[in-house]
């Protein structure tokens, strides 16, 4: 969403995740991770800005194996912790 008019300029609908209980992680260079609670795992993405001005995403990994239910994840160091 653009901060300043609320406009959505950029949405990504190639992951389900049925219950975002915890908070979407900065990992730096505008890459973003989704933790899901029960069961979809997690989701690391990337936002860019294309030559025309359009935002774009890309998939970057993407794991049933960690998820959280309760809490955000942290980024220490490199690794979510």
């Amino acid at each position: 969403m653009d901060p300043l008019s609320g406009e959505v300029i950029r949405e990504f609908n190639e992951w389900e995740c049925r219950i975002p209980v915890p908070s979407v992680i900065d990992a730096g260079e505008n890459r973003l991770l989704i933790a899901s609670g029960y069961e979809p795992g997690a989701l690391l993405i990337k936002v860019e800005k294309r030559a025309d001005g359009i935002y774009g995403t890309k998939e970057l990994f993407r794991t049933e194996e960690f998820g959280d239910q309760t809490k955000t994840p942290l980024f220490y160091e490199g690794y979510f912790k």
